[in-house]
This record gives C-alpha cells, structure tokens and sequence, in this order.
C-alpha cells in the first residue's frame, strides 16, 4: 500500500538516525515515526517534513528499514510563501499517488493533504500530537479551517486520553479516534 506521511522537521535527518540506530528507541520525539515505520513493514511510505529544523529541500530513500522509503524535507515557510509550500506538498502527494495520508501539522500542510486525500479518493488521518497545536499565524479563519478538516479526516490519531477528551469534545466521532499509546500500536488500520 502507498502510504504518505507529512509531519514537521527535517525527516531525511530523522530518517537517517532510524537507520543507524534502529527501530528499537525508547519513545521522545521520534517515537511515533518509529513506530509507525514499525507498523508500516511492506509497505511504500512518503515521508514529507515541513516546517521546524529543515533549511533546505533535501531528499533520501532507504529500503534498509523493511519497507520502501522516500522522505523529503522541504523548508519552513514564511508567511507570503505559505501557497507555494502548500503547492509543492500537493504535487509531492500527487506524485505518491497514496491510498492514505497521515498529517501530523495542522495549518497549509493539512489543507494540501486534505485536497490531494480527496481529489485522489484516499483516506485521510489526521495525527494530534498535542492540543495546541493549531494554525498559530492564520488567526480565527485558519483555526475555523483546520477544526473542520479534524472533525471530517477518515481517521484521527492522538495521544493519550487527555487529547482523546478534547478531540471528542471539539466534535471528533468517536468511531474516527484511535488513541496511540504503550498499549495500541495499531496505527493505520488496513
């Protein structure tokens, strides 16, 4: 299966040090993309960093993990350069061709996955790391926006059950919410 995940920081770094340490890490911030890599075993992932820590575009492939790897790291975007960002995730996605998009951001990346999830019939999960997480610098029209896109993704993932309240309570179905933690490492459901 074709899987793509856009997340923040500089993937093709992250990547790297999964590859010279394993798999085998104890959690911190590159817990969940362990796991998900993990979880993913056979499968074709897009790994897409937007944002935080990348300066430049740069790109690695690696089958070394058990599963076939592109990962990109695009740079941050400054704020009249947030169309084209979102632009260049889209035509990423688009080239995949994914049947599931995982977004851990919130803001231009979620809305560009959220387009290519449709227009291409794919399955849209949406991955909450935690509650502030929003759309900081597109004010009440971009929070209204990324709310929407939560409340509507095939599939949320969150982080405990203090964000799984909140998600419940922000109009998330229940049936839509999966809470990754020790216990469920069942990521994407086939």
């Amino acid at each position: 299966m074709r899987i793509a995940y856009v997340k923040s920081g500089d993937v093709v770094a992250a990547l790297e040090q999964l590859e010279a340490g394993g798999l085998d890490d104890d959690g911190g911030p590159d817990g969940f993309l362990a796991d998900l890599l993990r979880s993913l075993a056979g499968d074709e992932l897009l790994l897409l960093g937007v944002g935080a820590g990348v300066t430049q575009t740069r790109a690695a492939a690696s089958t070394r993990l058990g599963l076939q790897i592109t990962a990109r790291a695009l740079p941050a975007a400054r704020r009249r350069a947030r169309l084209r960002a979102a632009w260049r995730i889209a035509v990423q996605l688009c080239r995949h061709r994914p049947a599931v998009v995982i977004c851990g951001k919130c803001g231009f990346p979620l809305w560009a996955s959220a387009l290519v999830a449709r227009l291409r019939g794919a399955r849209l999960i949406h991955s909450r790391h935690n509650w502030h997480e929003r759309s900081a610098r597109g004010g009440w029209l971009a929070r209204q926006l990324d709310a929407w896109l939560v409340r509507r993704a095939d599939g949320v993932l969150c982080h405990g059950p203090y964000l799984r309240d909140r998600l419940l309570a922000s109009g998330v179905p229940a049936a839509r919410l999966q809470v990754f933690d020790s216990g469920n490492r069942t990521l994407v459901a086939r």
